[in-house]
């Protein structure tokens, strides 16, 4: 078996060398019928990301015999750099390509392992989604904040779709998908070209799986950062709505991959042009379904149940709606696909 690990950082000169010893320690990349290459993807970073994870390589892949390439992209955009990784600098004989993000840590050794069973266990499965949890979930004392914070990711998590940190995904499935270049939801919109074969079809349940336990931690927001992620969240949403409003208009055939390709290089702005097409003279862009969706957490429970989740539900989405505010702002302007 074949796999290729892509790695998308920026500015992750201090961790990258911690997370790349990491992922040495995957056990499926100790496994003698495994052939394992590693793609670093260093994209518009200000420091000494792909040298410092060309060091790291040196150290810990290349004495267990594990290929690895190093890139430099001076462009930035994870989008972007997806687009060029896949479809320019990795060969498409892989069975299984994993991306996975610098900044997260493994919750085990076992990870890509369980992930790789998963798919070859169900077949008619295109991609296994890892299952990340906020840091603050290994402190010993949490205080009220995290606990909130906890609480809140555990009754709102989407488990039917591809999380961006983490995922494997089957290399001929790769083959058809192109992301546009610029876009702030690029985890949302590989979710819907793999769920739909590429706006073919409606949703096919199994197509996508999530781990059911923790695979991952990542740093939980301060204050701000949580505001900031999520504007570009509700941000990325709305342009992604958008463009698969689009391509479900296309009445499509074939997969809009290409399409997609196509758009990119003949009309670098396409997606800001849609956006504001789609905007024009309005005030307001945000629905309200995206502002109350936390509170539909509590769809399907008793009311018991319901009552005990509404004060953090509620919670949560009180501080949803100055994040809303500032994307409404953000998509009324130029420069909406490109924030990050």
């Amino acid at each position: 078996m074949k796999l290729a690990v892509c790695i998308l950082a920026k500015d992750e000169a201090a961790t990258i060398g911690g997370f790349l010893a990491a992922l040495s320690r995957q056990t499926l990349l100790h496994d003698r019928s495994v052939s394992t290459t590693v793609f670093v993807a260093a994209n518009g970073s200000t420091d000494d990301t792909a040298a410092q994870a060309a060091n790291a390589a040196g150290s810990t892949l290349a004495p267990m015999g594990i290929n690895y390439r190093i890139f430099d992209f001076a462009e930035p955009g994870k989008s972007r750099t997806w687009n060029r990784l896949v479809h320019r600098e990795m060969p498409g004989d892989f069975d299984f390509v994993a991306f996975i993000d610098a900044d997260i840590t493994f919750i085990g050794d076992d990870v890509l392992e369980r992930a790789v069973r998963a798919l070859n266990e169900r077949p008619a499965m295109q991609a296994y989604s890892g299952f990340p949890i906020k840091n603050v979930a290994a402190r010993d004392r949490k205080g009220i904040l995290d606990q909130l914070s906890l609480k809140t990711s555990d009754l709102t998590r989407y488990v039917g779709g591809i999380n961006g940190s983490l995922y494997v995904i089957r290399s001929a499935c790769l083959a058809s998908i192109w992301l546009p270049d610029e876009t702030p939801g690029e985890d949302g919109f590989i979710n819907a070209m793999v769920d739909t074969n590429g706006f073919t079809r409606a949703s096919m349940p199994g197509a996508i799986a999530a781990s059911a336990v923790p695979t991952h931690y990542f740093e939980a927001h301060s204050p701000l950062q949580f505001f900031a992620h999520e504007r570009r969240m509700i941000v990325g949403t709305m342009i992604n709505c958008w463009i698969f409003e689009y391509l479900w208009s296309l009445k499509l055939s074939e997969p809009a991959g290409p399409i997609i390709d196509r758009l990119n290089n003949g009309d670098p702005r396409w997606v800001e042009n849609l956006i504001a097409e789609r905007v024009n003279s309005r005030k307001w862009v945000i629905p309200a379904s995206l502002i109350l969706r936390r509170m539909r957490a509590g769809a399907g429970k008793s009311l018991f149940q319901r009552v005990l989740r509404f004060p953090v539900l509620l919670a949560a989405t009180v501080l949803t709606v100055p994040p809303a505010v500032m994307a409404n702002r953000v998509l009324r302007r130029r420069g909406a696909a490109t924030i990050w």
